[in-house]
């Protein structure tokens, strides 16, 4: 099933139901302790014996592999080392308590079984030059079967279009914050609380950055030659006047993005303004919401991985980044 969650998965939702109709949706956000439950979430996952296999009609001497095994259903839900870390989905829970009073839990549950642990925390909610609305997460993820690191994600959503921007403004930032399963996992536990703790603090760098965009205006001519760019960069070079049949194929295909970027500027530069802010968002809107290559239609699970973590994700930044530089 394309929404990965299987038989003894749960989620909590508040107010608005998953697409898939599966779990407890609640009118007010839960505290953490409260989601932990109403999430089924609250098992706990314990290493096996060295694992040993059948063969030949014996059974094979110990190995150096465990499995992690969900006490609640005695599944087995992945193989790992011998001194592989477990991380619990309570201590999940526990290092959301650094984003302070002011978070409330948006959304929490597992995948495959358990597998796969999140908690989606909103953190705020604004309006840029008092219309055009945004809204602010952290999204804390894990694994028990060695596929996911336990990791941070910040992000925003424009409400308008759906179009989830990154946090990376600045060059070399990361957004995703991973602790790998090996070493001294608590130490890395308090040094992710204290990221959070820095991101809650910080954020206004980006809400002062995005209004710097929203306050800018940008002409017909400026708007264009930004497109120009970010296709360039973004897709290939532009051939203004095309003379073979390869160059014909390029140039139609450009002229094609740039015409969805202007439908989107027209479409919200209308209730908005012409800022730079819009021109930056029509691309990054067309960035998020294009089929993948060749067509093939993307899982709603690929959807939002490239959204948040993927290339739409990454080339987001680049946009803004670009559009930053330009104001």
């Amino acid at each position: 099933m394309s929404h990965e969650m299987y038989e003894h998965d749960h989620a909590v939702y508040v107010q608005e139901p998953a697409w898939h109709g599966l779990g407890t949706v609640v009118e007010n956000a839960p505290t953490l302790s409260e989601a932990l439950e109403l999430a089924q979430m609250d098992f706990n996952i314990v290493l096996s014996n060295p694992l040993t296999a059948y063969h030949r009609g014996e059974f094979t001497k110990d190995s150096k592999f465990y499995a992690t095994v969900r006490t609640d259903t005695n599944e087995i839900l992945g193989v790992v080392g011998k001194n592989y870390p477990i991380i619990q989905n309570s201590e999940l829970f526990e290092i959301a308590n650094a984003l302070g009073d002011t978070a409330s839990v948006e959304t929490a549950g597992t995948l495959k079984n358990g597998a796969q642990s999140y908690l989606l925390m909103k953190c705020g909610e604004w309006d840029i030059n008092g219309n055009d609305s945004m809204l602010e997460y952290f999204c804390l993820m894990n694994s028990h079967d060695g596929t996911l690191s336990l990791s941070g994600l910040p992000t925003s959503i424009r409400v308008v279009c759906h179009n989830t921007l990154s946090w990376a403004i600045s060059e070399g930032s990361n957004r995703t914050i991973k602790i790998s399963h090996r070493g001294d996992v608590e130490d890395k536990i308090i040094g992710l609380q204290e990221a959070m703790s820095e991101w809650t603090e910080h954020r206004s760098d980006f809400r002062a950055a995005v209004q710097t965009l929203a306050r800018k205006d940008w002409t017909k001519e400026e708007v264009q030659n930004f497109w120009l760019d970010m296709y360039m960069m973004l897709e290939e070079p532009f051939v203004p006047n095309p003379k073979t049949e390869e160059e014909e194929k390029s140039h139609k295909k450009a002229m094609v993005t740039l015409s969805k970027w202007s439908d989107t500027f027209d479409a919200e530069a209308s209730e908005f303004g012409s800022s730079a802010w819009i021109a930056a968002n029509s691309v990054t809107n067309w960035l998020q919401h294009k089929e993948a290559v060749r067509g093939r239609k993307r899982s709603a699970e690929s959807t939002i991985s490239n959204k948040l973590i993927g290339p739409a994700a990454k080339n987001s930044s680049r946009v803004m980044r670009k559009a930053l530089a330009l104001v």
